[in-house]
């Protein structure tokens, strides 16, 4: 009998490792197996036994605290949101992501031999991202055409595809840096290259450029070692930024794209990608005056946005027609403007709970994770990415991970957390 238990138990765990490394493998390409993968992370989890243990220590610690309080106000919110009544479960199931940072964080705290399989998952999934835009700006047959005027673009979203980028060069460069074996690093090597020529030469994403040249100058302030090497890494770093700047005609036509976009903002035509983004930011602290502890309430953005912004004040009725839930592009903003001044006060604690808890990891590969985690913090400047499914995803599961790395178990007869 302890036998057929011991099996089933590793069984259940083998299930729920592969699918969490397939959840993470999936992201850029299946919305619906990410679905999957996730019911059958949350039934996994359901069927552990570790279940109520898990929930008290999540309530016990910090950063569970911070979560919980977030979405009870998230919750709560509806009480006195405008939204419709479909905007409004839009919302909720965008904040289903929690829940998977939660599922995940527990699992992989317990199944810490997955927490690498999880990293390998990542790195070939994005890789295999990397391969299909090389062969998409090759023009290779069977691969999707060009893009007009966004360049290499597999994904639905330029954005998502320069986030996802970006986090593959932190993983590549713990792999060149971490690993001993020549074939290994040499892999790492190659992949880290690519993706940095994909994301600054073959496509247009300016979020790309920005978390990329983030990601570098943490690894490089952060990895350990003596003061020549980081300088080293900075001096890398600034080359690669300067060879860009001076090489990469996408690079200066996005720059060209920004400019014209602010002459004609001045011109009183908001219609533009930059102008959008800056009348969204004015429109999310109108809300913010109007319900500064309250916010607008969950979903309401872009009916409010519509009532605020002056370009839609003449024709509000399509406006709010059209717009659906809409967001600020800016996941600071979004949390602010309809959960008010606490819940961006809640989301910046957990940030930076995360933050701290890097200090846990073994600083030969914390440099990496830091980088990574900054990259989002950045690129979540100029866009929700809790709000899009795609990277909302991505980020929720590095998150995740990140806790349950961090996670001091107790060996007790039962795995039980120390969170």
């Amino acid at each position: 009998m302890f036998f057929l238990s011991s099996n089933i138990g590793r069984v259940r765990d083998l299930l729920t490792g592969c699918s969490i490394s397939l959840l993470v493998f999936f992201i850029p390409y299946s919305t619906a197996l990410v679905n999957l993968f996730s019911a059958i992370c949350l039934v996994c989890w359901l069927g552990s036994g570790f279940v109520l243990d898990d929930l008290k220590k999540f309530y016990h610690s910090v950063v569970g605290k911070i979560l919980l309080v977030f979405l009870f106000i998230s919750f709560l919110s509806i009480l006195w949101s405008e939204a419709p009544k479909e905007y409004i479960l839009d919302g909720f199931a965008k904040l289903r992501k929690f829940i998977l940072l939660a599922v995940v964080w527990m699992l992989l705290a317990r199944l810490r031999e997955f927490q690498k399989l999880t990293l390998c998952s990542m790195f070939l999934s994005f890789s295999l991202l990397t391969l299909i835009c090389l062969g998409i700006y090759a023009g290779v047959p069977g691969f999707p055409n060009m893009t007009p005027g966004q360049g290499a673009i597999f994904l639905r979203s330029h954005i998502a595809q320069g986030y996802f980028l970006s986090l593959l060069v932190c993983v590549c460069a713990a792999i060149l840096c971490l690993t001993r074996g020549y074939k290994t690093r040499l892999l790492g090597l190659t992949f880290l290259i690519l993706s940095m020529i994909v994301t600054l030469y073959m496509t247009n994403g300016r979020t790309g450029y920005v978390c990329l040249v983030c990601s570098l100058l943490v690894m490089a302030i952060t990895v350990p070692g003596s003061i020549k090497k980081k300088l080293l890494l900075l001096v890398f770093t600034g080359a690669v930024i300067s060879t860009t700047i001076i090489s990469s005609e996408r690079l200066e036509k996005r720059w060209e794209d920004a400019v014209v976009d602010m002459q004609k903002l001045e011109a009183g035509n908001g219609e533009t990608s930059i102008g959008y983004r800056l009348r969204a930011v004015k429109a999310s602290f109108d809300m913010v005056k109007e319900r500064p502890w309250l916010g607008a309430g969950l979903g309401s953005w872009g009916m409010k946005f519509c009532q605020f912004d002056s370009t839609n004040k003449q024709n509000l009725a399509l406006c709010q027609k059209t717009i659906n839930v809409g967001n600020p592009h800016s996941d600071y903003l979004n949390w602010l403007s309809q959960f008010g001044i606490p819940g961006l006060i809640l989301w910046l604690a957990f940030l930076f709970c995360l933050w701290k808890r890097c200090f846990r990891l073994d600083k030969r590969y914390r440099a990496f994770v830091m980088a990574a985690l900054a990259s989002y913090m950045v690129g979540s400047l100029f866009n929700s990415f809790m709000w899009d499914i795609s990277e909302g995803t991505a980020s929720a599961l590095m998150f995740g991970w990140i806790l349950a790395v961090s996670t001091r178990i107790e060996e007790k007869g039962t795995k039980q957390l120390e969170i």
